[in-house]
């Protein structure tokens, strides 16, 4: 069979944006474990002083009900968004693992690309997403034994679906740590805190699942499918490269 290989260079830049897009990884990861040990830093520091606290208080013009009510509410956030965060790492490391178990089983080109033959038996895809050509390689000349796309799909989407997780709360803990310094500062105006506990009240589903029943924006987190609900959610998504999105910031 003849080989329509592709050029050099796009290999090279499809390498490239893999590399960039686990070097987003690591860097998130490094803000996570540095998230969790600010969070452990501020458990051991001692209580504010009363009179301080109180000045800020004064100084930020929401009464002082409201803003211990908003400073509990807070700290529960905060806890939970830990939780999730830590959680979210756990399950990314094992979707990334699974991902490279099934890239090192799958059938490799002469330039190198990973190829999945469909379940079906009709196209072939690369590790990229892109499908391949009949005259580059057919279905046929795959084993059966090799893993087929739509495992390597499912394992892409939920490790996409798992990283969207982890942009969204890192946002969330900007958005917080923010309103978090302004409490602190006595700088949070009426504005401020209703825009907060709106913030709360609109937490990612990851956190809601973590918080206190007594916190409005509670929902109740389904234990028994942490992993398996992206793949069942996946399972019948038709072949093709996926995508993610961001989150807004705290204004």
């Amino acid at each position: 069979m003849i080989q329509n290989l592709l050029p050099d260079f796009v290999i090279a830049a499809r390498i490239d944006a893999h590399y960039k897009l686990k070097v987003e990884e690591w860097e998130a990861a490094r803000r996570v474990d540095e998230r969790v040990e600010k969070m452990k830093e501020e458990q051991a520091k001692p209580a504010e002083d009363s009179a301080t606290v109180l000045i800020a208080r004064i100084v930020s013009g929401v009464p002082a009900r409201e803003l211990a009510r908003m400073e509990s509410r807070l700290g529960d956030h905060q806890e939970a968004l830990i939780d999730a965060l830590q959680d979210n790492r756990e399950r990314l490391d094992r979707a990334e693992q699974h991902i490279d178990d099934l890239l090192s089983k799958a059938h490799v080109l002469e330039d190198g690309r990973r190829v999945f033959e469909t379940e079906d038996g009709t196209l072939v895809y690369d590790e990229f997403g892109h499908e391949v050509a009949d005259e580059e390689i057919t279905p046929e000349e795959i084993d059966d034994s090799r893993p087929k796309w739509e495992a390597y799909q499912q394992g892409t989407s939920r490790h996409d679906s798992l990283v969207q997780e982890q942009s969204e709360l890192l946002e969330y803990q900007e958005r917080l740590d923010e309103a978090e310094t302004k409490m602190q500062a006595g700088a949070l105006s009426r504005g401020d805190y209703d825009a907060l506990d709106d913030l709360l009240n609109d937490a990612p589903s990851a956190v809601r699942g973590r918080l206190p029943k007594t916190d409005t924006a509670h929902t109740t987190l389904d234990s028994n499918t942490p992993d398996n609900a992206l793949d069942d959610a996946t399972a019948h998504t038709a072949p093709g490269p996926s995508s993610t999105i961001s989150a807004s910031a705290f204004q």
